[in-house]
């Protein structure tokens, strides 16, 4: 459910840029913070749950996936904070296969709440000691997506953009269609950022496409 909602949130973020670039209002775009109160409850039920029987996995679980949500709506201090406590579990339960998707999404967290250095630095620090080996297929894809946002931050839109293609390429290696759309946002936003409106617009088409398939 999280994921499809993420989804939906991708197509209409898409829609705004989209919309804002060309001057209509973005009527399904407007929804975004709808759908968030939503997720929002979806979360509160899961949190309410673990406060009667506790999981340390089932934690961890959840406040990735809701740091994940909140990165999405640039609530990104509040993901960072809530994506740094996952990681400190992750080493208190003994949980390592969570630690590489929570280390990749903090970094984003990171960069978006004034610490680009430290984000590029420990990224690119966990990239080298092999965390991104380690928990299966999707940290192929977490670690380029995560390294490329992070990249973005720090002004870099030729190494973001190596990076961002990168993640697109395993999302596409691996039929996940959700990540196919998340990693055309990132490109799409590289693209705005370095200015090329037109290659930007070609993204976010793409992107609201793929989202809106799925």
């Amino acid at each position: 459910y999280e994921l499809a909602e993420s989804l939906r949130n991708i197509h209409r973020i898409a829609e705004m840029r989209l919309d804002d670039k060309f001057g209509h209002v973005p009527e399904l775009g407007n929804l975004v913070w709808d759908w968030a109160e939503r997720l929002a409850a979806h979360s509160d039920a899961g949190y309410a749950e673990l406060a009667a029987c506790e999981h340390a996995f089932s934690r961890i679980l959840l406040d990735f996936v809701q740091g994940s949500v909140w990165l999405l709506q640039d609530r990104c201090h509040e993901a960072a904070a809530l994506l740094a406590r996952a990681r400190e579990l992750c080493a208190l339960h003994d949980v390592p296969t969570m630690e590489p998707p929570i280390v990749a999404r903090l970094c984003v967290a990171m960069s978006r709440t004034g610490q680009v250095p430290q984000a590029l630095a420990l990224i690119e620090r966990v990239i080298g000691d092999g965390l991104d080996r380690i928990g299966g297929r999707y940290n192929a894809y977490y670690f380029p997506a995560s390294h490329a946002a992070v990249l973005l931050e720090a002004g870099s839109h030729g190494a973001a953009a190596e990076q961002a293609r990168k993640a697109l390429a395993e999302a596409q290696r691996y039929g996940h269609r959700g990540y196919q759309a998340e990693g055309a946002m990132l490109l799409a936003d590289i693209a705005s950022r370095a200015g090329d409106w037109r290659l930007a617009c070609e993204h976010y088409a793409h992107a609201a496409a793929i989202a809106a398939e799925c």
